[in-house]
């Protein structure tokens, strides 16, 4: 069975944002889920040959255009009190280094070209998912709202809003262009290599969009379960696809 690694720009973002030594910085500066994504890129690169990991010109593109604002954010939540012409100057300086990193782990990945035509058939199927769960949390707070007696109304309410929490969060931000993009590139990377065999996909990515919800009782996955049900893309936190792609390589 073939295995493949789709990583989305917040993943690669997290990894090149890090410094480990900076003048008046008690700690290596780095994003919050540096260590979170590291895990999966030194994974990938361990196993460089098995051609796992990709990426593709949308993803490459999204990381390279929102680098320096995704540094600029991270620093301010790192040095809150600093002046903002400060921060700045500092980014800056040490921008380089993060696009060094980037460029060192897009070299560990392969990037997947798709024309813009067949992007554009998964796209219009990415948008009928996407309509489908809107018009879902519309009917699922409905449910709730005449399901249930006021009396356990609002414990009901909370144990319902956590276990679809996804879905709502969904609902609130709408879908992302460029999420549906990406997930529209999966959809046909999997159809792409199932044609020639057995194959995984996996779309590791920090952001709720395609990955669930993480908490008590499997958390909140809703949208994270659809895309696989639709699409078969399997949809986790880079450290999570970390521990399936190692339990695949294992049962080879």
């Amino acid at each position: 069975m073939k295995i493949k690694a789709l990583l989305d720009s917040n993943v690669l973002l997290a990894a090149s944002v890090f410094v480990a030594s900076i003048e008046d910085f008690d700690e290596p500066f780095k994003h919050d889920f540096h260590d979170h994504s590291m895990s999966l890129i030194g994974l990938l690169k361990k196993n460089m040959g098995k051609r796992i990991g990709i990426i593709t010109k949308t993803i490459e593109d999204e990381t390279h255009s929102v680098l320096n604002k995704v540094l600029i954010k991270t620093l301010r939540q790192f040095k809150p009190h600093m002046d903002m012409n400060a921060i700045l100057r500092l980014g800056s300086h040490i921008l380089g280094k993060c696009e060094d990193r980037l460029e060192s782990y897009l070299e560990i990945l392969t990037r997947e070209p798709i024309l813009p035509e067949i992007r554009g058939e998964w796209l219009r199927k990415v948008e009928n998912l996407y309509n489908a769960l809107d018009t879902l949390a519309d009917l699922t707070n409905v449910r709730i709202a005449y399901t249930f007696e006021k009396s356990v109304y609002e414990a009901i309410l909370k144990h319902e809003h956590l276990t679809h929490k996804q879905l709502f969060r969904l609902k609130k931000k709408g879908a992302d262009p460029t999420d549906q993009a990406i997930l529209a590139e999966a959809a046909h990377i999997f159809d792409f290599y199932s044609q020639t065999g057995d194959v995984k996909v996996y779309l590791a990515s920090c952001n709720h969009a395609f990955s669930p919800i993480i908490g008590r009782n499997n958390g909140s996955r809703q949208v994270t379960d659809t895309i696989y049900q639709k699409f078969n893309i399997i949809c986790h936190w880079p450290l999570n696809v970390a521990r399936m792609i190692r339990k695949d390589l294992k049962s080879k």
